[in-house]
């Protein structure tokens, strides 16, 4: 038996790595039916009230205790962090899903995609092994499922997956080495720009994903630098 089939893509992403980020996500509810920590009810309580508005309102007379309620957009970023459980729930419904378990499982869904795009990133740039055993750690690594588990909800799961979206581009330029490539290649580096944007859309403390963009583009850069100096200077001495 060829054990290196394992680390194979179509081996690898959906019936390994997918299913174990999937099943670790999912454990919690089955162990608690309720939702885990004050956040996610306050959350769900202004999904519910602006669906029943039909609108996303800005002023919350349910926070701001006992001095009353305030108005939304001096508390929190734009409405991503509240329309995503809204529009996943808007998709489900037509299978009966509730807008309660839509909101638990929405945390779930962006946490695996976190780990697929991930993979797909370290695959680009460091190969089949380096993308397997990177992924299926993310996959079980306690801080993220804690994060990206079903009845947790915050915004700092959605910095993630932007995250990743980033480096899924940055591995997308780097992957293009072909000379018809050339410059047009720098067209994938606007994939971070844009996803470290919408990062901020979706939580308060977006910040810390400049903070890891421009620490990778620090490391790549010097890693090519070191890289192509060495190169230069072996070819020279030959």
């Amino acid at each position: 038996m060829d054990f290196n089939k394992i680390f194979r893509p179509k081996v690898a992403l959906p019936p390994l790595i997918t299913t174990v980020a999937l099943i670790f996500r999912l454990i919690p509810p089955m162990r608690f039916k309720y939702l885990l920590g004050y956040d996610p009810y306050f959350h769900l309580a202004y999904i519910e009230e602006a669906l029943k508005a039909g609108k996303w309102f800005n002023f919350l007379t349910i926070a701001g205790g006992p001095w009353g309620g305030f108005q939304v957009r001096h508390f929190h970023p734009p409405l991503g962090l509240w329309a995503a459980p809204a529009y996943v729930y808007k998709t489900l419904k037509i299978f009966g899903i509730s807008l309660y378990n839509a909101f638990r499982i929405t945390p779930v869904i962006f946490g695996v995609l976190t780990v697929v795009l991930f993979y797909l990133a370290l695959l680009k740039l460091y190969g089949e092994k380096g993308a397997f055993f990177a992924s299926l750690f993310l996959a079980v690594s306690f801080g993220h499922v804690f994060r990206s588990m079903a009845g947790y909800y915050r915004g700092d799961n959605y910095m993630l997956f932007w995250y990743s979206v980033a480096l899924f581009g940055i591995a997308l330029a780097m992957e293009k080495k072909h000379p018809r490539w050339r410059y047009k290649r720098l067209a994938f580096y606007v994939i971070p720009a844009l996803a470290s944007g919408f990062a901020a859309a979706f939580w308060q403390a977006y910040y810390p994903i400049f903070v890891f963009l421009l620490a990778n583009g620090g490391v790549f850069l010097g890693g090519w630098a070191l890289f192509s100096s060495a190169g230069t200077s072996t070819s020279s001495t030959g």
